[in-house]
């Protein structure tokens, strides 16, 4: 068995034996004092005989409940935590009117030799003290453990408040600790040294995973169809591509006759650069001539 709900077990039967005791003592104190012509009124007595009537009723109804019926409001942690609460308060007055109802009427002790009534009633005032303050002990343990544990699970994730004390015990059990399987990675081999040369590149470092190239990098970068730059350093002659045989001055079969094209490369591009050679049969073609329009004579002709 767990220790909370034996040690709730305990208490519970404690205190409820405790508080037949103090029910006994007050009904005898109060059956004492009623024959007197002028009684003398104990605020102690109707008030153990209240609580004592409360712990009695409750605790072992409590027990009962708990063992035959699962998930009933009296076995629920956040209603006996209110519930000692209550007792132990109603106890800890108790005890504390009976202590000083018995300083009040008895400050000397039981000293009265000759009244037999009145020291029998002395004595019963520390009897019914001492069970009042054992009941306060015994209800005021029991609450502060199940509250602090309560709180303990709670501030770890786990509230109980509504569960009872024994499926607190089960479901709040230590942490089974999972143990984990890390994979065992081989050394990583040295830097291998063999046949070295002055003139040899130096040796790349080992490296178990293939180097990604960024997205970013030019080398994954999509190609874009882009055409081609001529561009020519300073000072260096131009030159016309040659795109298989074609020639600008060659007549076209589906086309009429072209006329001559000029020829771009007769001047050099720098005065340092001398004119490139041409090529065997090629002959400097004349600029075209524009037609001559006729003279438009101002004579005037009538329509």
């Amino acid at each position: 068995m767990a220790i909370i709900p034996l040690l709730r077990t305990t208490v519970f039967s404690l205190a409820t034996v405790f508080a037949l005791v103090v029910l006994g003592i007050c009904a005898h104190i109060q059956w004492l004092i009623t024959p007197v012509r002028n009684p003398v009124f104990l605020s102690f007595s109707p008030l153990g005989i209240a609580a004592a009537s409360v712990t009695i009723v409750s605790l072992p109804l409590m027990l009962f409940l708990g063992i035959r019926r699962r998930g009933v409001f009296t076995s629920m942690i956040v209603f006996e935590i209110a519930w000692c609460l209550f007792l132990w308060v109603l106890w800890v007055a108790a005890a504390g009117d009976t202590d000083a109802d018995r300083v009040y009427y008895f400050p000397n002790g039981c000293i009265f030799q000759n009244y037999p009534t009145t020291n029998q009633i002395c004595n019963e005032f520390t009897v019914v003290e001492a069970f009042a303050f054992l009941n306060f002990l015994c209800v005021f343990l029991y609450f502060d453990v199940v509250f602090v544990y309560a709180i303990i699970n709670a501030i770890r994730g786990r509230p109980i408040w509504t569960a009872s004390v024994k499926e607190a015990d089960i479901t709040s059990g230590p942490n089974t600790v999972i143990p984990l399987n890390q994979p065992q990675y081989n050394t990583v081999p040295g830097a291998q040294y063999q046949n070295y040369t002055p003139n040899a590149p130096p040796p790349q470092p080992y490296n178990a995973y293939p180097q990604q190239i960024p997205a970013q990098s030019p080398v994954m970068a999509p190609q874009q169809n882009q055409p081609y730059d001529y561009a020519t350093a300073s000072g260096a002659p131009q030159l016309q591509p040659n795109y298989g045989g074609y020639s600008p001055n060659a007549p076209s079969a589906n086309s009429a006759h072209l006329p001559p094209q000029p020829n771009y490369t007769s001047h050099p591009v720098n005065g340092s650069q001398g004119q490139l050679p041409l090529h065997s049969g090629y002959q400097t073609q004349p600029p075209p001539q524009q037609p001559q329009q006729p003279y438009a004579s101002h004579q005037y002709i009538p329509a």
